[in-house]
C-alpha cells in the first residue's frame, strides 16, 4: 500500500515539474512552436489539360532528382492570336494559416503569360482575375505585375519567384477566402503564348507560405508613371514606398530607403531624386523610359518604369492642326532692340525726372507772369495797385 502511495506521489511530482516548465514558457515561445512551416507541393503528378492540343506539341517532363517540372509547347504554325496550354494536378491540401503561394520559375527566352487556379472542396475553381497583383522577385528585386485579360506576364529569361497572396484569388470575398482555407483538391497552371513562339517554362518548386503578422514581406513604389519634361525651368513629381505583409495587405511599418534613377542602366542627365522621393526634371533631360529604383539597407529593391514626355506647351495644336504651342523666351521676336535708348532704365528715369522738373518750373513761371501782368493791368486802367 505504501509503495502504491509513493508511486502516485512520484507521478504527481513529475506532473507538477512538467506543468511548471510549461508555465515558464512565454506566450511567444508557445506560439512559435505552433507556427506553420512552408508547405511544399511535389511536382510529379501534373497532367495536360484539354486545351493542350496536339498541334501545340505540348510536353511535361520531370527531373526526379531536383523535383522540377518543365512545360514546353510551340505555336510556330499558328495564325495570329493567343494560345493557352494548361496543366493540372490533384493534390489535397488544407490551407488554414497560410497567406499565399510561392512559385519558383525559370522561363525561356520568350515572354509568356500565365495564370494559376485552385479547385476547392466545394468544386469551385478560383483563378486570378483582372487588376489583382502578382509579385515577381528576381535577384533581390521585386516588382508588381497586374493581371490583364486573364493573365500576368512572365518576362523572357526570368528566373526567380512568383508570389501570389490568397487575397488575389478571393479579392476580399470572405466566403471565398474561407472556402480556400478549408482546403483544395487541385492546383493548375495556364501558360499563354502568341503565334510563332517556342515556349519552355520550368517550375522549380511550388509552396504555400504561412501567415506572419505585421512583417514586411515585400514593398513597392507608387507614383506617376508618366512625367512631363519641361521646356524651361523644372517639373516635380513625388514618389513613395508602400510596405505589404504576406497576405498582400498594406502595413504601416517602414525602413530606411534610398532612391536612384537611371536610363539604359546609366545615370541620367537632367533628372534626379532626393532621399524623400522627390523627383526633379529639367529641360536637359531626354524623352524616353527611365528606371526608378528604391532599395532598403539589406539590398532588397523594387522599381518603377516611368516615361518622360514633352510638355503639352510644346505639342499643343488647334482643331485645324495649326501649331499652338508656347514659344520659348529666347525664340520670341523682339519688338524693340535691347540696346535702344528707350529700353535703358537709367535714361527713362532721368527723362521722367526732367519732365516733372520742367512742368513744375513752367507752373512757377506761369504763376509769376500772371501775377505781374495782373498788377500792370490794374495800374494802367484803374490807377491802383493790388
Amino acid at each position: 500500500m505504501q509503495k502504491k502511495k509513493r508511486k502516485i506521489r512520484r507521478i504527481c511530482c513529475l506532473f507538477l515539474i512538467v506543468f511548471g516548465i510549461f508555465l515558464q514558457q512565454s506566450p511567444c515561445d508557445i506560439y512559435a512552436s505552433e507556427q506553420k512551416e512552408e508547405l511544399a507541393i511535389k511536382l510529379n503528378h501534373f497532367k495536360l489539360g484539354e486545351d493542350a492540343k496536339e498541334e501545340f506539341s505540348p510536353e511535361i517532363s520531370y527531373n526526379k532528382e531536383e523535383g522540377n517540372m518543365k512545360i514546353s509547347f510551340q505555336t510556330m504554325n499558328q495564325k495570329e492570336g493567343e494560345y493557352p496550354v494548361s496543366v493540372f494536378e490533384n493534390t489535397k491540401q488544407k490551407l488554414s494559416g497560410y497567406a499565399g503561394v510561392n512559385i519558383k520559375v525559370k522561363n525561356s527566352a520568350e515572354n509568356v503569360k500565365g495564370n494559376v487556379l485552385f479547385s476547392t472542396q466545394k468544386g469551385n475553381v478560383l483563378v486570378l482575375e483582372d487588376d489583382v497583383p502578382v509579385i515577381l522577385k528576381q535577384n533581390g528585386t521585386c516588382y508588381t505585375e497586374k493581371v490583364e485579360y486573364g493573365a500576368f506576364s512572365i518576362p523572357a529569361n526570368f528566373e526567380g519567384e512568383v508570389y501570389i497572396p490568397f487575397s488575389s484569388f478571393t479579392k476580399g470575398d470572405k466566403a471565398e477566402r474561407e472556402e480556400l482555407e478549408k482546403g483544395i483538391y487541385g492546383l493548375g497552371f495556364t501558360l499563354v503564348a502568341p503565334e510563332k513562339k517556342q515556349i519552355s517554362v520550368e517550375f522549380q518548386s511550388v509552396s504555400f507560405i504561412p501567415k506572419a503578422e505585421n512583417e514586411i514581406f515585400y514593398f513597392t513604389l507608387s507614383g506617376s508613371e508618366k512625367v512631363l519634361r519641361p521646356s524651361i525651368g523644372e517639373s516635380v513629381e513625388n514618389y513613395s514606398v508602400n510596405f505589404f505583409d504576406r497576405e498582400g495587405q498594406k502595413i504601416e511599418k517602414t525602413c530606411a530607403i534610398s532612391y536612384c534613377i537611371t536610363k539604359d542602366g546609366r545615370p541620367a542627365k537632367g533628372i534626379s531624386i532626393d532621399e524623400n522621393g522627390k523627383l526633379t526634371v529639367t529641360a536637359e533631360a531626354q524623352e524616353g523610359e527611365y528606371r526608378l529604383e528604391a532599395k532598403n539597407s539589406e539590398g532588397e529593391s523594387t522599381y518603377l518604369l516611368i516615361t518622360l514626355k514633352k510638355s503639352w506647351t510644346e505639342t499643343q495644336k488647334t482643331e485645324n492642326g495649326y501649331d499652338a504651342s508656347m514659344v520659348l523666351p529666347d525664340e520670341v521676336v523682339k519688338v524693340v532692340d535691347d540696346t535702344s535708348v528707350w529700353m535703358n532704365a537709367g535714361y527713362l528715369v532721368t527723362g521722367r525726372v526732367l519732365a516733372v522738373v520742367s512742368v513744375v518750373a513752367f507752373l512757377i513761371y506761369y504763376i509769376y507772369k500772371h501775377k505781374k501782368n495782373k498788377e500792370a493791368f490794374r495800374k494802367e486802367f484803374f490807377g491802383e495797385e493790388e
